[in-house]
């Protein structure tokens, strides 16, 4: 019945052409059949390779598998979803970002692939992290809702977007731009030690003066005499206690000013 079924509604619809699994192709001579019975015309038949996982085995609903609506709860977005799908079993002329009139016009059905395509997560990512970049901030603004000032949302997103590929990514962000941090442990506690009570006295004296992030800088390198990871690691972990993130300067302009003297006095007491 499926086959009887599945033929009448191409025939009914019009369709000229279908891509389906290879493991449709013994379907194929008996749907032929049936629709040169029936007196319709039958579509042309192209067979795509079964999409598999690391382990080789076939994506299935039991076996590695994620849903459209998975992936969307976990905030992956369409654009980067259809990215990595256009490729899978297919290849185009071009390895980098397609849009969606792109994705079309380099669709080639000689360019369909023999071999199983592998599902990599890790591939998916990557065009995530493209997806965010080129995103609209409103695309993105549900991301941080509630959890920034009302009315931030562009200028946070702004900061943070090249860390960003997840909603997760951006929760972290927020709370570390705006929440109330445990103290700074193993690397980043370290890099406070050796920045010293004169450094983070420096830091205060130049914060308290109303100093942007060049001008904190300045501060900081003629009080101290440092430069390079020096000079910019000990600030780096005071505000953040990490070692790596956003660019700093775009951090300390969305960062709450009294938050940023807390910080520095609590690095000033680590450091004494």
């Amino acid at each position: 019945s499926f086959l009887f079924c599945n033929a009448v509604d191409d025939a009914a619809m019009g369709v000229t052409h279908v891509f389906r699994g290879e493991d449709h192709v013994a379907n194929t001579p008996r749907q032929r059949l049936v629709l040169e019975a029936l007196g319709a015309p039958a579509p042309r038949y192209g067979h795509l390779p079964l999409l598999v996982g690391a382990d080789g085995a076939p994506l299935s609903k039991r076996h590695g598998s994620a849903s459209v609506a998975d992936l969307r709860g976990e905030g992956y977005l369409p654009d980067a979803v259809l990215n990595l799908l256009c490729r899978l079993g297919h290849t185009y002329a071009a390895d980098g970002w397609l849009d969606a009139e792109a994705r079309v016009a380099g669709f080639d059905a000689a360019a369909l692939g023999r071999a199983p395509a592998h599902f990599d997560p890790a591939q998916l990512r990557h065009w995530q992290k493209e997806a965010v970049h080129r995103a609209p901030a409103d695309a993105l603004a549900p991301w941080v809702r509630h959890r920034v000032p009302p009315g931030q949302e562009p200028r946070f997103l702004a900061a943070v977007r090249a860390n960003l590929v997840l909603p997760a990514d951006a929760a972290e962000w927020a709370h570390v731009v705006y929440g109330e941090l445990p103290c700074a442990e193993g690397e980043a506690r370290e890099a406070i030690a050796r920045g010293g009570a004169d450094y983070f006295d420096a830091a205060l004296a130049a914060h308290a003066g109303g100093a942007d992030y060049a001008a904190l800088v300045g501060a900081l390198k003629a009080r101290t005499g440092r430069k390079g990871r020096e000079l910019f690691q000990p600030l780096r972990a005071a505000l953040t206690h990490r070692l790596d993130g956003p660019e700093l300067a775009a951090l300390l302009d969305v960062m709450p000013r009294d938050t940023v003297r807390a910080r520095f006095e609590s690095a000033r007491r680590l450091a004494a």
